[in-house]
């Protein structure tokens, strides 16, 4: 969705599926005052899928007053080989996912004096990538915030040439 009112409406739709093959990308963004309404979906899946390259489920809201509202999300589970998996928001832009309790394979990164506030995520994990896959949980900047106070257990690579950055930087 692009654009002041502009309304992309899926409340209905309960599980997104992302790429199974290599350099392969699902995007679901918000531009300029748009809105995208998911907010029946409960699950989003990255299969394990074929191959070593990177793939991933990359959702942005850029710009004043732009939504993903992804408000029932619970479990982001990318499974994918290199996982490349991202939420942000910038310029005024909102992602909800305040329900979210379970990540493997999502970067989550605050940055430019950002909160991202996930009260109720309790497991992280990298993910099951089969090598060259980077994770991130950091705060940058002054006034970044990644506030994480509910989380549990952090399960970090499990193969070669994994890394899992966990990061706050001034």
């Amino acid at each position: 969705a692009s654009g002041p009112w502009s309304v992309l409406d899926l409340p209905a739709l309960r599980t997104i599926i992302g790429p199974d093959t290599d350099n392969e990308y699902l995007y679901i963004q918000a531009f300029g005052g748009g809105r995208v309404n998911l907010s029946g979906v409960t699950n989003i899946l990255g299969p394990l899928g074929y191959g070593g390259g990177p793939r991933g489920i990359q959702i942005l809201a850029d710009g004043n007053s732009s939504v993903v509202d992804l408000s029932a999300l619970t479990d982001f589970l990318d499974n994918g080989n290199q996982p490349a998996s991202k939420y942000e928001f910038r310029n005024g832009g909102s992602v909800l996912i305040g329900n979210l309790r379970t990540a493997i394979g999502l970067s989550l990164r605050a940055a430019n004096g950002q909160t991202i506030s996930l009260p109720l995520l309790t497991s992280f994990k990298h993910s099951v990538s089969q090598g060259n896959g980077e994770v991130y949980l950091s705060a940058s900047g002054p006034g970044s915030v990644l506030d994480l106070r509910a989380l549990r257990t952090i399960i970090g690579p499990d193969t070669d040439n994994e890394y899992l950055y966990i990061q706050a930087f001034g």
